[in-house]
């Protein structure tokens, strides 16, 4: 696992919008695994730059996202679709039918599951883009999630609801569940990239670099992978 040190959002952005650039350079048929959290928007901003000064092109990359609410569909400002829209998709040149969306209004969402599932065998991610919640959840896979399932629903934990009744507007009006990539999936992309800025993150990314492994900082896991770069800021990584 590779550590890298920045001293903020900017710098830690920006260095990984350069790892995202060199990876779709290397292959313009690239698929990208996407994050919608907090911490993205500054990439999204980097890459849209480098599109439009024509350093590369999305025309030919593959998009799969990560997670949606069971709920909402693309078109809901609160979805993760839609947030992907407007932070990156509506503003690159990349071709609609190569972005890969969770359908969180599916009216089955045990068949959604299975067909995210051979999606993602289908598209072997090249890079995966994750933030770090301060549980060390990784897409909405809470602790205690385990480790050998796939796609599935979610059960948005309390603090989770909390966390996003500012974004909602009022706690009501946020989904109590969510369809989320499993950790097998996570694990299976080429490389992983993982963000984390902020004090609120220290304890977490402490116990996923140095803790033990195990489901209850479901973000440990990340320990066995090969190829893990982490990019974060001196007060997410003061307690290492």
């Amino acid at each position: 696992m590779k550590i890298v040190a920045v001293e903020n959002y900017e710098e830690m952005s920006k260095k990984c919008a350069d790892i995202i650039v060199e990876t779709i350079k290397k292959n313009p048929h690239a698929t990208l695994g996407l994050t919608t959290g907090a911490t993205a928007p500054g990439i999204y901003k980097k890459l849209i730059e480098k599109n439009k000064s024509k350093e590369i092109s999305f025309k030919d990359v593959r998009t799969i996202n990560l997670d949606e609410y069971v709920g909402l569909n693309k078109n809901n400002r609160h979805s993760c679709g839609y947030f992907m829209n407007t932070e990156l998709f509506y503003r690159v040149d990349i071709n609609g039918g190569n972005i890969i969306f969770l359908r969180g209004i599916s009216e089955d969402m045990h068949a959604e599951c299975k067909r995210y599932d051979e999606l993602l065998d289908k598209y072997p991610r090249d890079i995966q883009l994750l933030e770090i919640g301060n549980d060390g959840s990784i897409g909405f896979n809470d602790p205690g999630t385990p480790f050998g399932i796939r796609t599935h629903i979610a059960e948005l934990s309390i603090s989770v609801i909390f966390n996003k009744a500012r974004l909602f507007g009022k706690i009501e009006d946020v989904p109590v569940r969510a369809i989320t990539v499993g950790i097998p999936d996570i694990m299976k992309a080429k490389s992983i990239l993982l963000i984390a800025n902020g004090t609120n993150k220290a304890e977490a990314l402490r116990a996923m670099i140095k803790g033990e492994i195990n489901e209850s900082c479901p973000a440990s896991i990340l320990q066995k992978h090969i190829n893990v770069t982490v990019i974060a800021d001196r007060e997410a990584l003061s307690l290492l």
